[in-house]
């Protein structure tokens, strides 16, 4: 017989594509579709759409979440501590808190993917980001994206 323990409340959450926040920058976009308020912090989720030849952040590492990479359509670049590989359409990338990594999209096509982060918030991240990228008409000083980083947990590796 199977025991199932309730743990912090979270209510069931089912929205369209259509009532993501999402963000038009850089060529591509950043959906958020699941904040750590709608999962009692379990979890958010992220939906990315970025271009060709992006060439993606700096190596960075999040000590205190995981993050996971699943690749909708296209194909991504990965870099994971001293590894570096490319993930295509229906490949799933975990990543461990603590462990350096970035990823960018190199190829001739835009690539689809989500990222889970575990436990949320880091994906509030990514409205400020849209928001800086807005404010500078394109990509603000590196001090103030590294600054934006360290603020919700993405640390320079």
């Amino acid at each position: 017989m199977t025991t199932y323990i309730a743990t912090a409340a979270a209510r069931p959450v089912v929205e369209g594509a259509e009532q993501a926040n999402q963000h038009h920058v850089l060529g591509g976009s950043i959906a958020v579709r699941l904040y750590r308020e709608q999962t009692a912090g379990r979890l958010g989720l992220v939906e990315f759409t970025v271009p060709a030849g992006y060439p993606g952040p700096p190596l960075h590492v999040h000590p205190d979440f995981d993050e996971t990479f699943y690749v909708i359509d296209g194909e991504i670049a990965l870099r994971i501590g001293e590894e570096a590989t490319t993930a295509t359409d229906g490949a799933v990338a975990f990543i461990p808190r603590g462990t350096p990594h970035t990823f960018a999209n190199p190829g001739p096509a835009p690539a689809r993917f989500l990222a889970l982060v575990t436990p949320g918030g880091f994906e509030r991240y990514f409205d400020e980001l849209a928001e800086a990228l807005r404010s500078a008409g394109g990509l603000p000083e590196p001090d103030e994206l590294v600054s934006l980083g360290i603020t919700y947990g993405s640390l320079p590796a």
